[in-house]
């Protein structure tokens, strides 16, 4: 994992290094550009929507397409403490950091203008994370993927385990308030027998 300015040097460098990883903020996304773009599912090629009474996507080599596939492509900037840089965030990067993939984002949550970016993309300013780089010839940083932040579930305690640990306490508490009882009686019972002592010696006294 390097900071931003030293897989720039890297690249800088060496060109044939593109693969890096690491820790950075998403500072800035580009607003003017188009925020995802529309393939084929046969094929990795981009649809053109015709324009018609009824608009629709169409394939150079497969023709209309009934069901696209929407796909997310987010200009950015990213900042650590070394530097920063400009970024592409494509579908399978933006999809972990949103938990939502393009296609709802588009036709289920109705975000269908390319050129407006939902809230829930300008949301991911200021989260850091750690992302898997691929540089671009133009210098440019293409982020396909990010790694998943650890996160600690809260443990569910088993009922089982549970109720043998409170049958232990309450064995411990039982087992402490018998000692205390016997000790309790021993003592007294001692106390009762040396003040009888006592009286007796004092009645026989009384009687001399």
């Amino acid at each position: 994992m390097l900071p931003i300015r030293e897989i720039l040097n890297k690249f800088n460098e060496d060109p044939t290094q593109t693969r890096f990883t690491c820790t950075a903020t998403v500072t800035e996304i580009t607003s003017h550009r188009m925020w995802y773009y529309v393939t084929c599912p046969r094929c990795p090629k981009k649809l053109f929507l015709q324009k018609a009474a009824t608009p629709r996507f169409v394939c150079e080599d497969h023709g209309y397409v009934p069901e696209p596939l929407f796909m997310y492509c987010v200009n950015a900037t990213i900042a650590d403490e070394s530097s920063n840089a400009k970024a592409i965030f494509f579908n399978e990067a933006i999809t972990q950091m949103l938990y939502k993939n393009c296609q709802d984002m588009v036709i289920t949550h109705g975000y269908s203008d390319p050129d407006t970016v939902p809230p829930e993309i300008l949301h991911i300013r200021g989260k850091r994370t750690i992302f898997e780089i691929a540089m671009k010839r133009d210098g440019t940083m293409a982020i396909n993927k990010v790694v998943p932040q650890p996160t600690l579930e809260p443990v569910t305690p088993n009922p089982k385990s549970t109720a043998k640990k409170q049958v232990h306490v309450l064995q411990d508490i039982y087992a402490y308030f018998i000692a205390f009882y016997f000790t309790l009686h021993k003592t007294l019972t001692e106390n009762t027998f040396h003040v009888c002592i006592e009286d007796e010696a004092m009645h026989k006294q009384k009687k001399r």
